[in-house]
């Protein structure tokens, strides 16, 4: 909330060493990122209306963000200036690329739409960034962004609670699921890679991003089409049911293999001398009315 940003070295599994104070944002800060492969490179922004980049504890970058559309018509009458700029909040932030050259902000008001931007590092040093594209992706504040593992799936959500998947490499917007979550998404994460993860090769559903709010509700969403998920889904299921009916099958053969040997051997036992059709269904399938104890019980 005072906008500094504190980075702790974990020594080991109980210790955590200070290492820097990061001093430079002047509102709260809402997103880190590391870069994976720069090492001491660190991504920040803030609801101060920036985002900032630190090496080795020292400012290397400043990004000031902006949320005038670019596609909007400029009108020829004057517009009444305010006299108070408004307030802008980068929610969101991530690396898009390992190196650190390539970097995501997501920016906005207090209401109205969310844009996001691209910049790219220029110079020997790579500390001087410019726009490179910038678009309007929401109606709406995002609260919380991510990026995939593979730097191809934008994962943003809303503070009305949509989710919107962005397609980060053709700078597009793939799919929006509309107010998904009751109150505003505090946290999101992207799938990490296309690759598919652990208990998806059973279901045959892939989820690409999943989603928390203040609703105490998580949720999962998939880019897979209905047509192909039933499908695949069908087949899975038509294989479970082969299976069962196998199974029932061999069950139900166990069981009559086990009550005609049961017949075998008392027929043997108890009409070994007489081997007739009478003995076999008087003695050992149903007793003869005759018998004493079948019509009357005896005394």
């Amino acid at each position: 909330e005072s906008g500094n940003v504190h980075v702790y070295r974990l020594s080991n599994q109980y210790e955590f060493t200070h290492v820097h104070k990061l001093e430079g944002h002047i509102k709260a800060v809402c997103g880190l990122q590391f870069a994976l492969r720069t090492h001491g490179l660190i991504l920040s922004s803030a609801k101060d209306g920036t985002a900032r980049l630190w090496r080795k504890g020292q400012s290397n970058a400043v990004l000031k963000c902006d949320i005038t559309d670019p596609t909007a018509r400029k009108s020829k009458a004057p517009k009444r200036r305010s006299t108070r700029p408004p307030q802008i909040l980068v929610r969101g932030c991530a690396f898009g690329d390992l190196e650190g050259k390539v970097v995501f902000t997501v920016a906005s008001g207090r209401k109205g739409k969310a844009f996001l931007t691209r910049w790219m590092g220029q110079g020997p040093s790579g500390s001087d960034y410019i726009c490179q594209e910038r678009t309007a992706i929401h109606d709406f504040p995002i609260s919380a962004m991510n990026l995939s593992g593979d730097g191809a799936l934008l994962a943003l959500g809303a503070v009305n609670g949509s989710i919107i998947l962005f397609d980060a490499q053709k700078w597009k917007k793939l799919r929006v699921w509309p107010e998904v979550h009751e109150l505003p998404v505090t946290c999101i994460a992207a799938r990490p890679y296309p690759t598919p993860l652990q208990g998806e090769e059973e279901d045959g559903i892939q989820f690409h991003a999943i989603s928390c709010s203040a609703d105490s509700q998580m949720a999962l969403v998939t880019l897979m089409k209905r047509g192909p998920r039933n499908k695949r889904s069908s087949s899975s299921t038509g294989g479970g049911k082969s299976g069962k009916r196998i199974f029932n099958s061999l069950l139900y053969l166990s069981l009559v293999s086990w009550v005609f040997y049961q017949v075998g051997q008392e027929t043997l036992e108890v009409c070994r001398d007489d081997m007739g059709f009478r003995c076999f269904m008087d003695n050992v399938i149903i007793a003869p009315p005759t018998r004493p104890g079948i019509l009357v019980p005896p005394h």
